[in-house]
């Protein structure tokens, strides 16, 4: 499903439905995104810079992008299979629900931040970093999105 012609979207609500691929790409007016319990295995969220919180669970996801989501602060991405997370450029993120991924080993927020709510597996490390403009410090380990971006 294609929404990209469609630039004026707010809050888009595609849950159950069983879908395999959604293109959101650029729409930055976009700022509730309900894509549960549905079969994508990637969403591009590139250009969403609107999204204040995102409900992803029980897909086939192993990677999404959080990078340009700067406004983001709510995310529930439970039961996929992503492996790693990275909110390191996400300052307003509080709520985190990242359980029941079991392939998911690392998780960054961004130094100094403040989650109401950090939910994940036991077998994930929850990191703090830097924001992405300060991400090659210490040698030049970057830890960034385009270590894990399918899209490069």
């Amino acid at each position: 499903l294609d929404l990209r012609s469609c630039p004026e979207l707010a809050e888009v609500l595609l849950g159950n439905n069983e879908l395999t691929d959604l293109k959101v790409r650029g729409l930055n007016k976009m700022t509730v995104c309900e894509f549960q319990n549905n079969k994508l295995t990637r969403l591009d969220l590139r250009g969403c810079t609107a999204i204040d919180e995102l409900h992803i669970p029980n897909n086939q996801l192993a990677y999404v992008s959080f990078r340009e989501c700067t406004a983001l602060r709510y995310v529930d991405c439970r039961q996929n299979k992503m492996t790693t997370l990275d909110f390191s450029n996400n300052s307003n993120m509080a709520f985190l629900f990242a359980g029941t991924n079991p392939q998911l080993h690392t998780i960054y927020v961004q130094e100094g931040s403040s989650y109401s709510t950090l939910d994940c597996d036991e077998t994930a490390t929850v990191y703090q970093k830097a924001p992405s403009e300060y991400d090659v410090v210490g040698g030049g380990d970057n830890w960034g999105d385009e270590d894990v971006n399918p899209w490069n």
